[in-house]
């Protein structure tokens, strides 16, 4: 039961978003509507550098990139901890505690390293970050939901529904994500697949979580 009101919580959190991200991007689109036209991606930064008072630029910056650290940090955490103890320790139970501590470092750097080679990928993604993110969380984002709220409303839910929709969402959303963003468009338009690069992602993830 914690587990899942702890699955609730964050649920609920995921509003703020609204608030802390796309509004400060609708306010400098209000102030600096040329600016905001060329690069969408300096909204915060025009903020940042032409409201704020003199000062305050630098403690932005501060809080800025302490955000950023304590967002990576708990990202690679979280990530170390669910293939040490969920995976690894699975395979290797006789594994003990300096064991798993010397694998989840290792897992840490590879992860570290793969964030860093997927920054090119980012390129061939929409030109606004946030559309970027969000088409990237419509990848799993709709067969999580299902797996949860059909594990909440559906008691006698067994282990082989939960895997399958997972897969199968995930499947669906990784091939949608592809065909968008690295085939060409003329390729997708003689073969009768031109509607996907028009396709709405939010669109997307209502039909798959259907």
């Amino acid at each position: 039961k914690p587990a899942q009101e702890g699955c609730v919580l964050a649920g609920w959190l995921k509003l703020l978003p609204m608030y802390v991200m796309v509004l400060p991007g609708l306010i400098a689109a209000a102030l600096f509507p040329k600016e905001i036209e060329k690069n969408p991606n300096a909204a915060y930064a025009l903020l940042v550098t032409r409201v704020l008072p003199e000062g305050w630029v630098g403690i932005m910056v501060a809080v800025i990139l302490s955000s950023f650290m304590a967002a990576l940090a708990s990202c690679f955490n979280s990530c170390s901890t669910l293939f040490t103890m969920d995976i690894y320790k699975t395979i290797r139970p006789e594994a003990d505690e300096a064991q798993l501590v010397s694998v989840g470092r290792v897992f840490t750097a590879l992860t570290a390293l793969v964030s860093i080679a997927w920054l090119p990928m980012i390129k061939h993604g929409d030109d606004q970050l946030f559309l970027y993110i969000q088409s990237m969380q419509v990848i799993w984002a709709p067969p999580v939901a299902v797996m949860f709220i059909g594990a909440r409303l559906f008691p006698d839910m067994g282990r082989f529904e939960a895997w399958a929709t997972l897969i199968c969402g995930l499947f669906l959303g990784i091939v949608f994500w592809v065909l968008r963003t690295f085939v060409p468009r003329y390729y997708l338009d003689r073969n009768g697949y031109g509607w996907i690069a028009d396709f709405n992602i939010l669109h997307f993830a209502i039909l798959c979580f259907c």
